[in-house]
């Protein structure tokens, strides 16, 4: 496992945790009807998503560097494809909690994929500066 996974899950599990709680005060402190009934099992969804995504981006930036790109390329589409095809199945299947499933799911994925973002590029910015020394 690359030594630099461990600041990321650590920050990832209390980021979740974090976003749990914010979800039990909405849904228990107001009146908010369309709150999704399963948000605890999307949070945990999107950390094991991003958890996994993230551990192949950091294993492919070690193993080659000069073909990183192509390898960020292939690890994101696949993860897209993936929260597609569960977000999918999902509404297919549960059409009339639909719009705040969707709702929490794009919000899940805009911050999921922001501090993924924030790390891989310190990551690779990190692991370039001592490839050039």
């Amino acid at each position: 496992m690359p030594k630099n996974f461990k600041p990321f899950f650590l920050w990832i599990f209390i980021l979740s945790m974090a976003l749990a709680f914010i979800g039990f005060l909405v849904k228990t402190q107001t009146a908010y009807a369309y709150f999704p009934s399963n948000y605890l099992f999307l949070i945990g969804f999107y950390f094991l998503v991003t958890s996994g995504a993230h551990l192949a981006l950091l294993k492919a930036n070690e193993t080659s560097g000069t073909r990183f790109v192509a390898y960020f390329m292939a690890i994101t589409g696949i993860k897209l494809f993936v929260l597609l095809g569960f977000l999918g199945v999902y509404v297919f299947f549960n059409r009339e909690g639909a719009i705040p499933f969707i709702a929490a799911f794009g919000l899940l994925y805009l911050i999921y994929t922001v501090i993924e973002l924030v790390f891989i590029v310190k990551e690779v910015k990190n692991s370039g500066q001592h490839s050039a020394s």
